[in-house]
C-alpha cells in the first residue's frame, strides 16, 4: 500500500481555486488546479499556491507533464 500524507488534523475542502495545489486523500494524490470549481463531494486539502499561473502550461497539457518540486524555506 502506498504511504500517503498525514492529514488528519487538517480541514478539506470542496472549492477549489486555480494555481492551488491539493492533496486527494482518497487516492494519495497530488492535484494541481488550472480553474476555480467546486468538486463536491470529494473534499482534498490545500498544501499551498504555485508561486506563478501554471493554467496555460495546464490546460493544454497531455496526460503526462513532469514537476519538481522544492520545499520553500
Amino acid at each position: 500500500m502506498k504511504k500517503g500524507i498525514d492529514v488528519s488534523e487538517l480541514s478539506g475542502t470542496s472549492d477549489i481555486h486555480k494555481n492551488g495545489i491539493y492533496y486527494f486523500d482518497g487516492w494519495k494524490a497530488l492535484s494541481f488546479v488550472y480553474r476555480d470549481m467546486n468538486i463536491s463531494p470529494y473534499k482534498v486539502v490545500l498544501l499551498g499556491d504555485l508561486n506563478e499561473d501554471a493554467c496555460p502550461v495546464f490546460e493544454t497539457a497531455m496526460s503526462n507533464l513532469p514537476v519538481r518540486m522544492e520545499a520553500a524555506e
